[in-house]
């Protein structure tokens, strides 16, 4: 009430304008002050898109806390004392043009706004969607609050901010959606593990997939595919989500029919397959991803990791056993004598062709 006093005298005598300077600039400092308690010195760092996103991770988590300080607590403060201490002046332009003079001048908000995230300057990579998506939430969750508090004509430039960083932020995560099935691809020309091990991108792919279609990720990414859609006067199809994953997985199982003809041992190509297959029934079945895939995808899965094992056993110890076949052991038609010699050589034979095949297949990876 004293302030409001104060602001009424001022008015009177012409001093508002001057009042309202003083006023936010006290507020400005406060603020100021606020920030500087919780450290936001990761701002200022400089990061380019050779960088991952995986290194500023900490720094992507504490941009989401602090935004949303800024707004539900620090700036939500600002324009509710605003909205008292200017009550008793009619025009409205004041207590707006007041809290727009705080906004804009609280350097480190607007910092936030410029500068952005960290995770949008880093490079595109897969793991750097799930980082705009988090950001997207946070904002939207603050929509509500932006919308009330920057109303009108002096709030313009922080809008804007708002605005272009929304727009870099969907526009970033859906050119990296749209390229997932691309970046897939590009894994091809690797060589797979040499011990028929599962591809890391094999669980990559997996597990990323999974992540993004967790109700909390699935619901945003639909709202960001919606907007982007709309901004760039697209139609929006309901199973676009559902297309870019399935052409995700064809792009995956294609590197892995790839990889497995890289092989020189043919019982180590299909061993890979069999690995590789077993991993994704195993992984997928009763998830997300595998509602999405659907049954039959999954046990194709399942009927190629029994197929290739059958491969496998019969060209790697099928061969073996072949060795203690009976065939020429019995010297004489009807008789009972068997040619030791040639017992011993094929047990012998076996017993090399054994220790040959065991010394090799326990260096291979299996799931």
């Amino acid at each position: 009430k004293s302030c409001q006093g104060i602001v009424e005298v001022l008015a009177n005598n012409n001093r508002l304008e001057r009042c309202v300077s003083i006023y936010a600039e006290a507020r400005i400092e406060n603020a100021r002050a606020a920030f500087k308690a919780i450290n936001v010195e990761y701002l200022e760092i400089q990061l380019s898109e050779t960088v991952s996103v995986q290194t500023v991770e900490s720094y992507i988590d504490q941009w989401d806390e602090h935004m949303e300080f800024a707004v539900r607590h620090l700036l939500h403060k600002e324009h509710k004392l605003c909205n008292e201490v200017y009550c008793n002046i009619e025009s409205e332009d004041v207590k707006l043009s007041c809290f727009a003079k705080i906004t804009n001048s609280m350097w480190i908000y607007g910092y936030f706004l410029i500068s952005e995230p960290k995770s949008c300057k880093c490079k595109k990579e897969a793991i750097k969607l799930l980082s705009l998506l988090k950001i997207f939430s946070t904002l939207d969750k603050l929509r509500f609050q932006f919308n009330d508090m920057f109303d009108g004509k002096f709030c313009v430039e922080i809008r804007n901010r708002t605005r272009d960083l929304l727009k870099n932020i969907v526009d970033g995560t859906c050119e990296i959606f749209c390229e997932l099935s691309v970046q897939v691809e590009l894994q091809r020309a690797f060589s797979p593990p040499p011990n028929g091990d599962v591809p890391r991108l094999v669980c990559f792919v997996a597990e990323y997939c999974n992540r993004l279609l967790k109700d909390e990720n699935k619901s945003i990414l639909v709202r960001v595919l919606e907007i982007y859609n709309s901004n760039n006067k697209v139609e929006f199809e309901d199973g676009l989500l559902s297309f870019k994953i399935h052409n995700v997985m064809k792009a995956l199982e294609i590197n892995l029919e790839t990889w497995s003809t890289s092989y020189k041992d043919n019982a180590l190509s299909y061993f890979f397959t069999m690995n590789s297959h077993w991993y994704l029934f195993n992984n997928v079945r009763g998830t997300q991803l595998g509602d999405l895939m659907g049954d039959s995808s999954l046990w194709a899965y399942y009927e190629s990791v029994d197929y290739y094992a059958d491969l496998y056993m019969r060209e790697s110890w099928g061969k073996i056993t072949v060795l203690l076949r009976e065939e020429g052991l019995i010297l004489f038609p009807g008789g009972r004598a068997v040619d030791r010699n040639l017992a011993k050589k094929r047990i012998r034979l076996f017993c090399e062709a054994f220790d040959d095949a065991y010394k090799k297949q326990s260096k291979w990876g299996i799931v």
